[in-house]
């Protein structure tokens, strides 16, 4: 039993890290979520809301792992500071006691 729990842990990570299997995470977050079907009942103090938090942080990484791949940092933050135009400026510092 516990071969099988950790495969469908380990397919689940792999499914969660995949781009292809995204959408199909947030989808599947969401309406786990808002089914009235929960793997532990909601009326059992903690362990009812467990399952719930391990779904949203499921979901929020996923969403922050969507939105980070499709968003590209401006040119201007590219610019290595020590570069302008090709050019390599070399600078000597002096300490003032």
């Amino acid at each position: 039993m516990s071969s099988l729990l950790i495969s469908l842990v380990n397919w689940y990570r792999q499914s969660i890290r995949s781009p292809r299997y995204g959408w199909l995470v947030v989808a599947a977050s969401l309406v786990y979520l808002f089914s009235p079907f929960d793997l532990s009942p909601d009326f059992i103090p903690i362990l009812g809301q467990i399952d719930d938090i391990v779904i949203i942080t499921v979901l929020a990484t996923e969403l922050l792992n969507i939105i980070s791949s499709s968003w590209s940092p401006p040119e201007a933050s590219k610019i290595n500071s020590d570069e302008v135009d090709g050019e390599v400026i070399d600078v000597e510092s002096v300490s003032i006691d």
